[in-house]
């Protein structure tokens, strides 16, 4: 058996089954931390001065030692402020939590890989979150279509996790306070 890679699973709550659906499918390549966090989570961030205490809560609660983070891309994902905390704690380097021991990695930031969701019609554009696409310039992240095996989608965990080795991520946007209306 392949080894199965630590990932942290981003979707949009409207996805939810779509979100289940790709974990079940593609279990074999990764082990799923999978979360789409909400209002029931009680996180706020009031002011980008509640950035670093925010960021270091849902490290800690959601993304633990997860090597890449997986953003699943569907109609209205990039209108979502949780989405936006969650992949701006996974590029987060956590200082709040340093590595408790020699050759733990700690909090340290993921790798960052998108995901178009089979809901986005084919013809139409995905529209991805502005600090995903800033990932993507940046050369940091990957985007791609929805992987037609684990195979492929084993080479695209796997191409990003060598990315984030050597790039550096772009988290220099202020954190989204307020959902965008999508429809």
């Amino acid at each position: 058996m392949a080894l199965r890679h630590d990932c942290f699973i981003v979707y949009h709550p409207a996805d939810h089954d779509l979100a289940d659906a790709f974990v079940a499918r593609f279990r074999d390549v990764f082990v799923p931390r999978t979360r789409a966090i909400s209002d029931q989570d009680g996180l706020a961030a009031g002011s980008e001065s509640d950035r670093p205490g925010l960021l270091h809560e849902i490290r800690e609660k959601y993304i633990w030692d997860a090597r890449l983070t997986i953003v699943l891309t569907g109609t209205c994902t990039w209108a979502s402020r949780y989405v936006d905390w969650e992949i701006a704690a996974a590029l987060e380097d956590d200082h709040l939590h340093p590595p408790p021991t020699r050759g733990d990695p700690g909090g340290r930031r993921t790798g960052l890989l998108g995901i178009r969701l089979p809901s986005v019609p084919g013809a139409a554009p995905a529209v991805v979150p502005e600090r995903f696409a800033d990932n993507v310039d940046a050369g940091y992240a990957q985007f791609r279509g929805y992987p037609a095996s684990s195979e492929e989608l084993r080479y695209w965990v796997e191409s990003a996790q060598v990315k984030a080795q050597y790039g550096d991520p772009d988290n220099s946007r202020p954190l989204r306070l307020e959902d965008a209306a999508c429809g």
